[in-house]
């Protein structure tokens, strides 16, 4: 007789933990630009456990983080991911309370020191944020937990939402992953460029402009070659073209670092 057992938090761990490892947050650019046949985690977090990776802040400390998805299931079309919803394979998902258990596990452990969070879109992207803040309230309000949060947000999703996270984040990040809409179209046919990506970052360096919320600052990156680009810096350039001229100037000058990554 087959039995079919459900995975557990440690299950989920490794596996979302395992599926993090594409975004970025170190700033040191000889792990960002690593040769293809190079293990794409840097050294010193090999050995680490699932879902733990020693990240460098942007001041150039060090930070133990559990780096993680919500959920690996995702409604979009982005050729170049993993998570897409054309790869045929097996999903896995927490619940809000189950991954805040699990963060401060290894948090009293003292394993980690903060959280990276992010997920693919499950639903609406206004859904899957939500959950995703609602993992951070949990942490704030009911375990007390005051540390560094990183909090990806989803592209699409309504403006209280990204005020909501900047309130009880220590940092947000929005994925630009290219440079025009013309090319993000190359890369998926259901996300909208402007509306989707550009507003977005803008609302994050608003309401971090005019303080009186927890975020400090907003990363992002770039998939550069996934939609034929054949230069990094032209690419980047104009990025800076279409958020000014996007009503949105001010955004780029705002995010404080942009990863790059090799498609």
């Amino acid at each position: 007789m087959l039995v079919r057992v459900a995975p557990d938090q440690y299950d989920k761990l490794r596996h979302l933990g395992g599926m993090a490892t594409d975004d970025v947050l170190t700033s040191n650019q000889e792990e960002r630009f690593a040769a293809p046949s190079q293990s794409p985690m840097p050294r010193r977090n090999r050995d680490l456990p699932a879902g733990v990776y020693r990240a460098v802040m942007p001041n150039g400390k060090s930070i133990s983080l559990m780096r993680v998805m919500f959920t690996d299931f995702c409604k979009m079309d982005c050729h170049y991911c993993p998570n897409s919803h054309w790869v045929p394979r097996k999903r896995y998902g927490f619940t809000v309370d189950e991954l805040a258990a699990t963060f401060m596990e290894l948090y009293e452990r003292q394993t980690v020191a903060g959280l990276f969070l992010s997920s693919g879109i499950a639903g609406s992207p206004d859904k899957t944020i939500n959950k995703l803040v609602k993992v951070v309230e949990v942490l704030r309000k009911k375990h007390g937990f005051r540390g560094y949060v990183h909090l990806k947000v989803m592209p699409g999703r309504r403006a209280e939402y990204v005020e909501a996270a900047a309130r009880l984040c220590t940092r947000l990040s929005v994925n630009i992953e290219t440079s025009t809409q013309e090319m993000m179209q190359r890369l998926s046919k259901m996300k909208d460029f402007r509306k989707g990506i550009l507003e977005p970052m803008s609302w994050v360096h608003r309401h971090i402009q005019e303080g009186g919320i927890a975020a400090v600052g907003q990363v992002t990156q770039m998939v550069v070659g996934a939609a034929d680009e054949t230069d990094v810096w032209t690419s980047t350039g104009a990025c800076g073209s279409s958020i000014r001229t996007g009503g949105s100037t001010g955004v780029l000058s705002g995010v404080s670092s942009c990863a790059l990554h090799a498609a």
